[in-house]
């Protein structure tokens, strides 16, 4: 019995029409094996959903990023980390992202709260949301914020609160696993598959 070696080998010198066919064939294979795998790369949605479930102090009058230990799976795209750096959310990918962040603040009648979704690239600080209210000295403040914003590859973002009591607060992970959270979730382009890598955004800036 003939090895698939030895096969292989009396085709191509026997039959070289017949090994050049397969051989097409075969490439043919591998180019639509390759165009599938970069399409499921294309369609995978990174997707980060982090959150705490401990209480965390808020020194008065500063923005103070929040750290989250925790993650809700599935976490698509290694984009958050629960021990390392964990108040960042990092951007694997150039796109489109919706995010959103809620969080609670103790009760406190003093000065003012807010929630900030904060954008930092190349070092440089930028706002995506945030919101502002008044307090009550009989209720925790929940404040929530939500942002579309076009991000890149090594941009990350933090949830921050902010409060201006005249002393320390604390951020309340009330109900757990709920918040505060961060959630970071790229939004598909509306377009054919085959049109995404299509989008340039430098070349639509007036």
């Amino acid at each position: 019995m003939k090895s698939i070696r030895d096969l292989v080998i009396e085709i191509k010198t026997e039959r070289p029409k017949e090994f050049n066919a397969f051989n097409i064939i075969d490439d043919n294979i591998k180019d639509l094996l390759s165009r599938v795998e970069a399409l499921e790369k294309r369609n995978l949605q990174y997707y980060s959903y982090a959150y705490s479930n401990n209480n965390q102090s808020l020194t008065t009058g500063v923005v103070t990023p929040i750290n989250l230990e925790l993650t809700q799976f599935p976490q698509l795209g290694n984009m958050h980390d629960n021990v390392n750096d964990n108040d960042k959310i990092f951007i694997r990918r150039n796109g489109i992202y919706v995010v959103s962040g809620i969080s609670r603040i103790a009760a406190n009648a003093t000065g003012q709260r807010q929630i900030i979704i904060q954008l930092i690239r190349s070092g440089a600080t930028f706002r995506v949301a945030n919101s502002q209210i008044l307090p009550n000295a009989a209720y925790d403040s929940t404040l929530s914020a939500c942002g579309i914003q076009y991000l890149y590859v090594g941009d990350y973002l933090q949830l921050c609160l902010y409060q201006d009591s005249g002393g320390p607060l604390n951020s309340l992970a009330v109900p757990a696993n709920i918040m505060p959270r961060l959630v970071v979730m790229e939004r598909k382009e509306d377009l054919d598959p085959s049109q995404y890598g299509l989008l340039n955004p430098d070349s639509n800036t007036y």
